[in-house]
C-alpha cells in the first residue's frame, strides 16, 4: 500500500471544527464538581440545636440551603419532622441555576481566550 502524498504547502490548512454546544472542557467539569460539593455540603451541614434554661437539648434541627428544607424535632419526634416542599422545589432551583451560570461563565472565558489566540 502506498502512502498518501504528502501535503501541498501552498494549500489552504482545513478550518478547524467546530465545537459542538454542548461539548464543554473538562476544567469546566472538575470547578463545577467542586461546586456541587459546596452545595451539598451546605445542605447538609450539621444543624444547630436549642438548649432550654435546664440544659437539656431541645428545639428543631433545620437542614437545607439557602432554605430550610427538613425540620427535626429534637429529641427525635417522628410527628414533629417534616419537609417544606416548597423550599425543596427553590433549592433545587437555586442550586442547578447556580451550577447552570458558573458553567457558562467559564465556557465563555475558556473559549473567548481561545479565540484570542487563534
Amino acid at each position: 500500500m502506498a502512502d498518501p502524498a504528502p501535503p501541498n504547502p501552498t494549500e489552504a490548512a482545513p478550518p478547524p471544527r467546530r465545537r459542538r454546544w454542548f461539548q464543554i472542557h473538562l476544567s469546566t467539569c472538575v470547578v463545577l464538581m467542586f461546586v456541587a460539593g459546596g452545595i451539598v455540603g451546605l445542605n447538609v451541614k450539621p444543624p444547630f440545636y436549642i438548649a432550654d434554661i435546664s440544659g437539656n437539648t431541645r428545639g428543631w434541627a433545620v437542614y437545607g440551603f439557602p432554605w430550610g428544607i427538613y425540620y427535626k424535632a429534637f429529641p427525635y419526634n417522628p410527628e414533629g419532622s417534616y419537609i417544606i416542599t416548597d423550599n425543596l422545589v427553590s433549592d433545587v432551583v437555586l442550586a442547578l441555576g447556580m451550577l447552570v451560570t458558573i458553567g457558562v461563565v467559564l465556557e465563555w472565558l475558556i473559549r473567548r481566550r481561545e479565540r484570542r489566540h487563534e
